[in-house]
């Protein structure tokens, strides 16, 4: 079954939640960090490399403003002496890895 909708939305984009994309970002971040964080405690470090492997298998991560918004929140809990490591280690992630900020509402505008 889940091989059938991997199929079926490979292209589209894994869409994630703000706690998914947390345990995401920790996990390239430094996969043994991620039961180590306060944020992703529930997973463990194989639990990454399993979800990592999947996520891999789309075209793209998709996520919305707002879960990109409480995600930062959450990930600027990072201690500060790790957090320089950790922007270096995530924004190639970022921007190579294609994750793409769709909105979720049109913004309307008017020309007078």
């Amino acid at each position: 079954m889940l091989t059938d909708l991997l199929i079926q939305y490979r292209n589209g984009g894994a869409f994630l939640d703000t706690n998914l994309l947390v345990l995401y970002l920790v996990g390239k971040y430094q996969p043994t960090y991620v039961p180590k964080f306060k944020r992703t405690t529930m997973y463990s470090e194989q639990d990454f490399h399993w979800f990592d492997g999947y996520v891999s298998q789309f075209s793209k991560i998709v996520v919305t403003p707002q879960v990109l918004a409480e995600a930062w929140n959450f990930l600027e809990k990072i201690p500060e002496h790790r957090f320089k490591v950790f922007l270096d280690s995530i924004l190639p992630t970022l921007y190579l890895g294609g994750v793409l900020i769709q909105p979720t509402e049109q913004i309307k505008t008017s020309v007078t």
